[in-house]
């Protein structure tokens, strides 16, 4: 703790849970794994998501991190960018086996990214 500061997170920050209202302000949905977590969360999500549900090729984490602009900045980001992931990969799998998903495309999804998931964490 003394070395990664803990901080609120939306929790599922895609593009598909941003959109512009009547008024031109831009609004937020899908709260429901909002909480506290490492900074960069959200980012790592709104980045990673997409690419994991498609399950294009993933990349070890170093590799992710010198792609990034910021990537070697903070000298926890790495530590933060597996917490990450690892809370990825559970609540997925959590989901996966709590729910019953009886759509066939988003069943392929799911397992597009928990096997994209443990390729990065390999």
């Amino acid at each position: 703790p003394d070395q990664m500061p803990i901080i609120p997170i939306h929790g599922d920050m895609t593009p598909w849970n941003i959109y512009v209202d009547e008024n031109e302000r831009l609004v937020l949905s899908s709260f429901e794994r909002a909480g506290w977590h490492v900074p960069f969360y959200d980012v790592f999500h709104f980045y990673l998501q997409p690419q994991a549900l498609l399950g294009r090729s993933s990349q070890s984490v170093r590799k992710l991190l010198n792609d990034l602009p910021w990537g070697t900045f903070y000298p926890w980001l790495e530590q933060a960018l597996v917490l990450y992931l690892i809370d990825q990969l559970c609540c997925d799998l959590s989901d996966h086996y709590d729910k019953q998903y009886n759509d066939p495309w988003l069943l392929s999804m799911i397992h597009k990214k928990e096997k994209w998931l443990a390729e990065m964490l390999a």
